[in-house]
């Protein structure tokens, strides 16, 4: 399972961690076929604390580092 997921740091005041938003897209079919957008909270593994608030980044999902870290950032734009 090699997802690779773009997203938005909320949060990097932790020490090789940072809580990345996602947003995805889902359409309601049966309610007028109105576009739905959901937001999820991550905790990602950033190994050298190179993240700052409000970056761009991509994330892959990887081996637990934790109780809550599934993925690692591979990227930051």
């Amino acid at each position: 399972m090699n997802n690779i997921i773009f997203g938005k740091v909320l949060s990097c005041f932790m020490n090789k961690t940072v809580i990345v938003l996602i947003k995805k897209k889902k359409n309601k079919k049966f309610f007028y076929s109105k576009l739905i957008f959901i937001f999820i909270k991550i905790y990602a593994h950033d190994n050298f604390n190179l993240c700052k608030n409000n970056d761009f980044v991509y994330v892959i999902f990887s081996k637990p580092k934790s109780k809550k870290k599934f993925w690692k950032v591979i990227n930051i734009i």
